[in-house]
């Protein structure tokens, strides 16, 4: 498969058809997009000076259904590997509850020199949390307005092979101002022919215009187990 080709196709599915994947059901018509660039090497590398980092790039969408539904789509590549997946969510909780609650499934494509290309199936569980700025008094020194916790779970699997990927993924997000947010991400994967893998991702969101719909996402990856990579990620999130 043509990267250049099939990221087009992507690009446009997403156009056609927040941040962040969580539980809570977009309001129809409500379009998210976010692209995120990863830049990543092993830590021995970064000490001797010979950082020469391998480049990941993530692409999520998501598209208000109404009626608790989002339609989403979840893909990455770089220069060897594509997987994307297409996916509908459905939101068991009502919108104004601060607990929420959500499963998803869908179906993909999974591209890459060792195996070539096939289908994939997917399913997921979300849960989340949102809270105002009265319960963040418990950290120092700030005056928070607010943020939310949230449990992403996420399995893929190939119907054809013996192949399989199991991600979960918690997320503390906590406003600074109303401009800017901080979070921190928890992510362990376990993908075949690799050690389970359990990695730290802290970053920081600049929501700029005047509409603020736009934020600019700068932070970093740590591996904690599975690997001894660390690296910085930056990313445009962009809501509709």
């Amino acid at each position: 498969m043509k990267r250049g080709g099939a990221l087009a196709i992507l690009v446009a599915a997403v156009l056609a058809a927040p941040a962040q994947s969580g539980p809570w059901a977009r309001e129809p018509g409500d379009v998210f997009l976010s692209y995120v660039l990863s830049a990543e090497d092993s830590r021995s590398a970064l000490v001797t000076g010979s950082f020469d980092p391998a480049l990941y790039h993530s692409l999520y969408g998501e598209l208000g259904l109404g009626h608790r539904l989002t339609l989403g789509l979840d893909a990455g590549f770089d220069d060897e590997t594509l997987m994307a997946q297409g996916f509908l969510r459905y939101t068991l909780t009502r919108p104004t509850r601060p607990f929420q609650f959500a499963l998803d499934a869908g179906i993909g494509l999974r591209d890459g020199p060792a195996q070539g290309s096939f289908p994939v199936l997917r399913a997921g569980i979300s849960v989340g949390y949102g809270f105002g700025g009265g319960a963040t008094d418990w950290v120092p020194f700030v005056d928070l307005d607010g943020g939310w916790l949230a449990l992403d779970a996420t399995y893929i699997t190939a119907p054809d092979r013996d192949w399989e990927v199991w991600q979960t993924e918690a997320t503390l997000g906590l406003n600074v101002t109303d401009r800017i947010t901080g979070l921190l991400q928890l992510k362990a994967e376990d993908w075949p022919g690799s050690e389970p893998a359990v990695s730290l991702r802290p970053s920081l969101l600049f929501r700029f215009g005047e509409d603020g719909t736009t934020r600019l996402q700068i932070g970093g990856r740590v591996s904690l187990s599975g690997g001894d990579e660390m690296g910085l990620r930056i990313g445009l999130w962009q809501e509709f």
